[in-house]
């Protein structure tokens, strides 16, 4: 009996592989969870804001950060340094079960208990209520509610399929 026997995989928003990611350091602009896909809040500013919709420019995902007073669970405060890697391997949570290969898709409607922001393996029947993450894929399976590692490849966008 080991400690990782107790230990869950990882947490939203922390880094699978710290060898090679990009990352880059934006101000939060509103309330924003660490693993959560964040968007340009201001046309040439450095603010991030969450991502809602097809015409954001999609930044990354919001980094957990360990060192700092908040580590961004509860979500890190406006007007504070966020890091978001748009290049590299990351954690997060995912809203229904995923299967490692499947595309990455964000929720950007809110449907009952189902928030903004979800992320999926699979776009939903109406095609408008998830959007496709393009350059994005799932590299390893997890069951709803639970985290997944996700494969970022850069040029990040939403898009509908």
């Amino acid at each position: 009996m080991g400690y990782a026997m107790y230990m869950d995989v990882a947490f939203a928003g922390q880094l699978a592989d710290i060898n090679t990611y990009l990352s880059r350091t934006y101000s939060a602009s509103e309330v924003i969870p660490a693993g959560y896909l964040v968007a340009r809040a201001e046309q040439g500013e450095q603010k991030a804001k969450k991502a809602t919709k097809k015409e954001d420019e999609i930044l990354g995902i919001c980094l957990r950060d360990v060192s700092a007073g908040s580590d961004g669970t509860e979500g890190f405060k406006p007007k504070s340094a966020i890091a978001v890697v748009n290049f590299g391997y990351v954690y997060i949570e995912v809203e229904s079960d995923v299967k490692s290969g499947q595309p990455v898709f964000i929720r950007v409607v809110d449907d009952g208990e189902l928030k903004v922001g979800g992320f999926s393996g699979k776009e939903d029947a109406t095609k408008t209520n998830r959007l496709k993450l393009k350059n994005a894929k799932f590299v390893t399976s997890a069951p709803a509610g639970q985290i997944a590692q996700v494969e970022l490849l850069g040029n990040l966008e939403l898009v509908a399929v």
